[in-house]
């Protein structure tokens, strides 16, 4: 990615590339986990797991700007072309939303289920089983 080997450094390129280059980076943090052997889990297919960068910003103005040009992107190199720039959640939420895709992954492979239309509304945070609606977002407070 352009000579980047660190992960501020290919945030830094990211943004350049947005032409957000002049925009303080207040951290920058990789999430999820990490091999023994130092690689990043495989996931259980021919694509590599490729494990999110968490990126603060110094101020609110800068991660609305950010988000405006993050389609510049899809623009530019391949390389850039595979890298998706979006909004955080909260953790408890996250939690939830993986809890749905899983609820999803598991209504698919149901036998009862077999050529039905099983699908997962991201916006709506609700999953269908032929437009019914089998489970939703829990709301929870944190």
């Amino acid at each position: 990615m352009g000579g980047a080997t660190t992960d501020r450094a290919k945030v830094n390129l990211v943004l350049e590339t947005m032409g957000q280059s002049g925009v303080p980076v207040k951290s920058v943090e990789r999430l999820g986990n990490q091999r023994q052997d130092g690689r990043a889990p495989a996931a259980g297919g021919s694509r590599p797991y490729r494990r999110p960068i968490k990126v603060v910003l110094a101020n609110t103005d800068d991660r609305k700007t950010v988000l405006e040009n993050a389609h510049q992107l899809k623009t530019k190199d391949a390389v850039f072309r595979s890298i998706y720039v979006k909004k955080d959640v909260h953790p408890i939420v996250r939690k939830e939303l993986d809890r749905l895709r899983d609820a999803t992954k598991r209504e698919k492979e149901r036998p009862e289920n077999q050529g039905k239309n099983v699908r997962y509304d991201y916006r709506e945070r609700k999953v269908y089983v032929d437009d019914v609606v089998v489970d939703s977002y829990q709301v929870t407070s944190f």
